[in-house]
């Protein structure tokens, strides 16, 4: 294949362009959305430990009943079910770990914007695009996605390894 002309080469770079082009966008639309879902949960942890908290802290009559409920009884109940809500939420957060996930899709889009930057220099007014180059792009692309597949991979095990340690 080293033959191939330098408009094939060109042409041939275009689509790996595109294909960088396409991981960036995905890979951006999904860091945010994760970001998104961690400060989510961290607001929402946030704001059900101050209701716990003010819950605990007030000091009631408790022979007081209202609509026939012992106040006392209700208000301990309340900061029981809140805390139980505050333990689902920050599972289910650490479940989802998606800090964890929205550094790996910035990660991989600070490394595919190199790369995309990296092409469009090679390619702008150059005439002689070479095979060998392309070869070289390509495997930086490869070489991207790889690692993604594997820092993906490591942090789904890590997780795996986690559930395995708290069921024992």
């Amino acid at each position: 294949m080293d033959n191939l002309d330098s408009k094939a080469v060109l042409s041939k770079l275009q689509i790996l362009l595109k294909f960088v082009e396409m991981d960036m966008t995905a890979c951006q639309t999904t860091g945010n959305l994760l970001k998104k879902k961690t400060w989510r949960f961290k607001l929402a942890s946030i704001f059900i430990s101050f209701l716990i908290t003010i819950t605990l802290g007030l000091t009631l009559n408790t022979e007081e009943t209202i609509i026939g409920i012992n106040v006392g009884l209700l208000v301990k109940n309340l900061a029981v079910i809140l805390s139980a809500l505050l333990t689902a939420v920050n599972t289910w957060e650490a479940f989802g770990n998606y800090q964890t996930r929205s550094g790996q899709e910035a990660a991989m889009l600070n490394k595919l914007n190199m790369l995309y930057k990296d092409i469009l220099l090679y390619t702008d007014r150059n005439e002689t695009c070479s095979y060998d180059t392309y070869v070289d792009f390509k495997g930086r692309y490869d070489a991207i996605q790889e690692e993604y597949i594997q820092d993906r991979a490591s942090s789904e095990k890590e997780k795996s390894d986690s559930e395995t340690k708290d069921e024992n």
